[in-house]
């Protein structure tokens, strides 16, 4: 079974998707970004491609394949009431080195228009507590990513 039809078969339920951690882990990370990206009420075209290249790099997708977990991560952020069952897939399936690895992409998305919107650094901080992030790991994580810049 491909990526495309792994994401399928996840918006429908399918239990042989749901038993794929690493789709579940995709998943849950791009709905993340994609909150990322709609935290500030603006759409930047630079904040999607920041999007795609980390999903790219993070997860070693091709275009296809982001395009096909973009897909399904939209409904899911759009009509999710929560992100906690995001979190959690997260929490459970990311030791704190990766989950730091995502707090990296949130602060990439974050930065990709230049600029650091009240709304954005507020989920950032309410995003790390829910990963269970230190504050010396958000702070890490925020620095590493100025100093790509």
């Amino acid at each position: 079974m491909n990526l495309l039809e792994k994401l399928r078969n996840s918006l429908g339920g399918d239990s042989a998707a749901d038993e794929d951690p690493e789709h579940r882990l995709q998943l849950a990370a791009a709905v993340l970004l994609l909150e990322m990206e709609h935290a500030d009420h603006v759409y930047e075209t630079t904040e999607r491609a920041e999007i795609e290249r980390q999903l790219k790099a993070h997860f070693n997708l091709d275009d296809d394949e982001v395009v096909a977990l973009l897909a399904a991560a939209e409904p899911e952020a759009r009509e999710s009431v929560s992100l906690h069952g995001f979190l959690r897939a997260l929490n459970d399936g990311l030791s704190m080195p990766e989950k730091r690895r995502v707090l990296e992409m949130l602060w990439r998305v974050a930065y990709a228009d230049e600029r650091l919107d009240p709304q954005e650094e507020h989920l950032l901080r309410h995003l790390s507590e829910l990963l269970h992030m230190p504050h010396s790991e958000f702070i890490k994580a925020k620095l590493a990513v100025q100093g790509d810049g």
